[in-house]
């Protein structure tokens, strides 16, 4: 078996648009000073460049939730993401703590 690897110039420009609606919540001011949800449905455009051109897009959803606590010292982020793009799937979750001292 022979295997060969050539490489060359390659170009590859990613395009996105995502459009974020903030929604303020109230939630027990136990839990949180401020809480925001916020969706951003994004569209995807994908084109890559060595020998031929290959364009694809996609589209993906990012649901999310911030809340800062009453003193401004502890941020708590989570986001869940669901993506779409040339027959391929992926979601993705995300959690973020910050405590400032």
């Amino acid at each position: 078996s022979i295997q060969t690897a050539s490489h060359g110039s390659l170009r590859q420009v990613d395009l996105s648009f995502a459009p974020e609606v903030r929604i303020p919540i109230d939630i027990n001011a136990t839990i949180g000073g401020g809480s925001i949800a916020t969706l951003a449905p994004r569209l995807t455009c994908q084109q890559l460049s060595k020998t031929t051109t290959t364009r694809h897009c996609g589209q993906s959803l990012v649901l999310g939730l911030e809340t800062i606590s009453n003193n401004g010292l502890t941020s708590i982020s989570a986001q869940t993401s669901v993506d779409h793009m040339n027959g391929q799937t992926s979601a993705g979750i995300q959690l973020k703590l910050i405590k400032k001292w």
